[in-house]
């Protein structure tokens, strides 16, 4: 078996390492590298025999036999079937929000990515206008550089 003891999912508690912490590795001496085999003895469950720490809670929350012979299964949790899909991984991964009033606008079917990009940062009013350059500290001629009357801002570009 090449199952980590500490750091995968094989066990009820999850990960041990997480259910018990550091001081339950270190205790056990059995270091971190250690695997799931070394808790099974002619095919049963044993607990070992260190001092000091509660084995028992863990060996009593596993099924009964071990499955001795079949090679390790590496399996999705966060996936229905238990296999890894990019989509699944991006749901689990990414920031969930509300959809914006503004969303068809600028993502749609055919569109130019650079366009919607750009629209995004500026409906978000991020564009690098001089207004947000000087509060950057990039100090410079603050007037809009295609009327040349008004301070260069969001509002004045796209409003005014």
């Amino acid at each position: 078996m090449t199952t980590s003891l500490w750091f995968d999912t094989w066990h009820p508690h999850n990960p041990l390492a997480n259910s018990y912490g550091e001081r339950f590795i270190y205790d056990s001496d059995m270091g971190k590298n250690a695997r799931v085999n070394v808790l099974i003895s002619n095919s049963e469950w044993r607990i070992p025999t260190t001092q000091s720490i509660g084995w028992h809670p863990i060996i009593e929350a596993i099924p009964s036999n071990p499955k001795m012979g079949q090679k390790d299964e590496i399996v999705w949790l966060d996936s229905p079937n238990h296999r890894f899909s990019v989509k699944v991984a991006w749901e689990q991964l990414r920031f969930h929000n509300q959809v914006v009033e503004w969303h068809d606008i600028v993502w749609f079917k055919n569109v130019v990515p650079r366009h919607s990009f750009l629209l995004w940062v500026a409906v978000q009013q991020k564009l690098t206008t001089k207004d947000r350059l000087h509060q950057f500290g990039i100090h410079g001629p603050n007037r809009c550089s295609l009327c040349l009357r008004n301070n260069e801002d969001h509002n004045h570009l796209f409003f005014e």
